[in-house]
């Protein structure tokens, strides 16, 4: 077997509050600063998954350029379990996924790649993807039926929120930060989550920086990175479109 390994990446924050910002009492903030610095914190939590999610591999630190982690889409390599579009092509060592042709879920593509996830050890439970392909993912599952639960519940149900396959039971989750990532917004990943972790070196930590004229700057870090303990355990469901 071959160890498994992926850099950590330093993500930042940073905030410049003036002294009379600080000074002055808005409406429900007590703190300017610390108000600032909670909103870079949730900004920074989203910049983490963004990273998680990035069609890139991972690269040491040179000059202007900053060192990265490998992102979920290049843990799927060639001969894995990956479905892609005409023309598309897996990451390797030497580079990420390419975009193929994009085309609609179908299900028996879906069954096909779950099978061989399965035949490989892995039992994933989710299957995540953008917003607008979870829509057409249950659209598709469904037949584009609607389906009606008793009257007196007076509930019209038209979503998959859970696929029972033949290789197990997996929730559709959607995620809105993966529709920004120009490459994992158009794919759907059947994951086994105990094979995936965020590691970090260092947590999220905030730190004072020195006083510049009449300022107080600060800023947030985090250095952390995905890892990947056996990507075999799931799969990669790519060029998908929503059409």
């Amino acid at each position: 077997s071959t160890e498994l390994n992926n850099r950590t990446q330093i993500l930042m924050k940073a905030i410049n509050v003036s002294g009379t910002a600080q000074a002055v009492r808005q409406a429900g903030v007590e703190s300017q600063y610390n108000y600032q610095m909670a909103l870079r914190s949730k900004e920074l939590k989203k910049d983490v998954e963004y990273a998680l999610l990035h069609n890139k591999l991972s690269r040491a630190e040179s000059g202007a350029q900053a060192r990265l982690m490998t992102g979920l889409p290049c843990w799927f390599t060639e001969g894995g379990n990956i479905s892609l579009g005409s023309g598309g092509t897996a990451a390797n060592s030497t580079g990420p996924a390419v975009a193929g042709a994009l085309r609609a879920p179908d299900e028996a593509e879906l069954k096909d790649l779950l099978m061989r996830i399965y035949s490989a050890g892995g039992n994933p439970s989710c299957i995540m993807m953008a917003p607008d392909i979870r829509v057409k993912m249950s659209e598709v599952l469904t037949g584009g039926a609607t389906r009606m639960e008793k009257a007196e519940e007076k509930t019209v149900h038209a979503v998959i929120d859970v696929y029972v396959s033949d290789f197990g039971t997996l929730k559709l989750v959607p995620n809105r930060v993966q529709a920004y990532e120009p490459y994992a917004k158009t794919c759907a990943f059947v994951l086994d989550p105990e094979y995936w972790k965020v590691a970090y070196l260092r947590g999220f930590t905030e730190e004072k920086l020195a006083k510049t004229g009449d300022s107080m700057k600060g800023h947030i870090i985090v250095e952390c990175t995905l890892e990947a303990r056996q990507p075999k355990s799931s799969g990669m469901y790519a060029d998908l479109s929503a059409e």
